[in-house]
């Protein structure tokens, strides 16, 4: 049945003053906007533009086919466009008017009638589907929401499980009617099976390759099919589970819908063990930490028939960190490293493995001053140096003669050098160390007596010296100052020719005396003789006061003291001139030196042209 509507246009009119009577005659129209209606509205009545005439209003279409009209009521017929035309009759004063705008008639939205939502009986088997009544005569299509449940084909449900679907019944569109689609529930009663338990099972994947499955008890006889959650730990194949790799995965088991019974399902876990991977041990390492070495060393994982990847970690980083596969040395210590590797494929995780990492540290010392202390001094007491390690301290000397030692005090004794080693044991984590310094200990001036007159044969190779006594154990050693009188060969006085010179004597160091002040006599050389040679008789005499000064060929020296000062003065040629104090070498002008016996010694080439003992205060 066709709805009459009235359909409100836009019109726009100029504003109407009061017209004169000289322009009454004239009808004036106002502007309208193109209509647009649809065809299922049937009928529908137009408003007219406005006007300034009452004459009465008439309505045409170019095309009759879309629609027709009976004064403003306009009766739909198409879909299309045409022109609608308002035609206004002569009124009075007023004459006829026209306005023509666009017309559009769109297809419709047909009215269908109603789709009823039905039960059935799964045994049914099959339902034939009657589409809704239409305006429209497109023609119809059915789906199904749940094509397990029941599945369409043209007009007829195929009634698979019970349940309920949803059918949707869909107009195809045509030229005068848009699509259109209504819906209906179809529901299918049937009986539900009554299935018996289905266990979770549990297995490894070493232990058991394949399973195959048993579906629960059931009172209906529908075929049965089994999916797993996640194929990736197990699959399956028609009723038979392979395990793949650790983890969980739910299998459920299907029974198709049979002989009135519905479809049913129920589920169970599976469980996958992962198999325990075969790893090797660690060996414990020791390292020695130094200023030159590596600060960091490769650590080795152990062996393993899984491909899992292993992380390794430190007890304690005050010791080492580890990074990767390499461990950073950090400080002296012991440090537990634990390599554990991850699951992989059908292995799980390893079991932490563990060894010992040892740190031991190289000690450093500040190094002790080394020393010159003079024989017989107190004992020197040692502090042992600094050092992060706990171990053991032990003093060693290089000559016992020198310096002995009985923990940490060291005896002097005689005059020398000795090296002193510091020498620490190695601790739980510190290596063994040493340092080293010096002890050098300057003999006291030996006790010289008499040097008294010596007399030799000349030529006589095996005649002897008699040295004046002292508490010096030090070898004596010799030079004479005129060399054509006697000379030193290997050591020895000989006697060259005879005549009278200068024997000088100087005692070296021994024991814990040092070189002793010169001293001289009068050597006289006799005639060479044949046969045995008499022993020379010395008689004792007093020891010689220092020389005065004296002066040789064309040098001679003078000396001066003052204070602690010793001035030395050459008189004459300096060529060839050695100077000495207590045999170190001076030099000519002012000499610093300290208290106690000095004895200046000058000579030129083997001749001794000066030699004078200075006591200085």
């Amino acid at each position: 049945m066709k709805r009459k509507v009235i359909i409100s246009l836009a019109l726009v009119l100029s504003s109407l003053a009061s017209i004169p009577t000289a322009w009454s005659a004239t009808t004036l129209l106002g502007s309208i906007s193109a209509i647009t209606t649809t065809l299922d509205q049937g009928t529908v009545t137009v408003t007219p533009p406005t006007t300034n005439s009452p004459g009465a209003f008439t309505v045409s279409f170019d095309n009759p086919a879309i629609a027709t009209a009976k004064g403003l009521v306009v009766t739909l017929l198409a879909p299309g466009t045409t022109r609608i035309t308002f035609t206004q009759a002569a009124s009075g004063a007023y004459g006829s008017a026209t306005r023509t705008v666009q017309f559009y008639v769109r297809p419709g939205t047909p009215t269908l009638g109603a789709f009823a939502s039905k039960t059935v009986g799964l045994n049914t088997g099959s339902l034939t589907l009657v589409a809704p009544t239409s305006s429209s005569k497109g023609s119809w299509t059915f789906t199904s929401s749940d094509a397990a449940i029941a599945s369409v084909s043209g007009n007829k449900v195929s009634l698979l499980d019970g349940g309920k679907v949803t059918i949707t019944a869909t107009q195809a569109a045509t030229a005068e009617w848009l699509t259109a689609k209504t819906t209906m529930e179809l529901t299918i009663t049937a009986v539900t099976p009554t299935l018996g338990t289905f266990t979770n099972i549990t297995l490894t994947i070493d232990s058991i390759a394949k399973v195959d499955l048993t579906p629960p008890t059931s009172n209906s006889v529908g075929s049965w099919t089994f999916t797993s959650s996640t194929p990736g730990v197990a699959t399956i194949s028609g009723v038979t589970l392979t395990p793949l790799r650790a983890g969980t995965t739910t299998v459920t088991a299907k029974q198709s819908p049979s002989g009135g019974y519905s479809s049913a399902k129920t589920t169970m876990v599976v469980t996958v063990l992962a198999a325990d991977p075969t790893v090797g041990s660690l060996n414990d390492i020791t390292v020695t930490q130094s200023a030159t070495s590596s600060p960091s060393i490769s650590l080795v994982v152990p062996t393993s028939n899984s491909t899992g990847t292993w992380t390794l970690t430190s007890s304690d980083p005050k010791v080492a960190t580890v990074d990767g596969n390499n461990a950073r040395i950090i400080a002296p210590g012991k440090t537990t490293i634990t390599a554990q590797q991850e699951a992989s494929a059908k292995f799980g995780p390893s079991k932490p493995v563990t060894m010992t990492l040892t740190v031991k540290g190289t000690p450093t010392y500040t190094a002790l001053p080394n020393l010159e202390k003079l024989a017989g001094d107190p004992d020197v007491v040692i502090t042992n140096p600094v050092s992060k390690s706990d171990g053991a301290w032990t003093l060693i000397s290089s000559d016992p003669k020198i310096a002995t030692i009985s923990g940490n005090t060291i005896k002097l004794g005689d005059a020398g050098l000795v090296t002193i080693t510091a020498s620490q044991a190695a601790s739980t984590f510190w290596v063994a160390g040493m340092t080293q310094f010096t002890i050098r200990v300057l003999g006291v001036t030996p006790t010289i007596g008499t040097f008294e007159p010596q007399s030799i044969a000349a030529e006589d190779t095996a005649a002897k010296i008699k040295n004046p006594t002292s508490n010096s154990p030090g070898v004596w050693t010799y030079s004479v100052l005129d060399e054509k009188v006697a000379k030193i060969v290997n050591g020895a006085v000989v006697g060259v020719a005879p005549g009278t010179t200068t024997l000088s004597a100087v005692q070296s160091p021994g024991g814990k005396y040092g070189q002793s002040n010169t001293v001289q006599t009068t050597l006289t050389v006799t005639a060479k003789v044949t046969g045995a040679t008499p022993k020379p008789t010395v008689s004792p005499s007093p020891t010689p006061k220092p020389s005065t000064p004296t002066s040789t060929g064309n040098t001679s020296i003078n000396v001066s003291v003052v204070k602690r000062v010793m001035t030395i003065a050459a008189v004459g040629s300096t060529t060839g001139l050695k100077i000495t104090i207590n045999g170190v070498v001076a030099k000519i002008g002012k000499n610093t030196v300290k208290s106690g016996n000095k004895t200046v010694l000058a000579t030129v080439g083997t001749k001794v042209i000066y030699m004078k003992t200075f006591k200085i205060k």
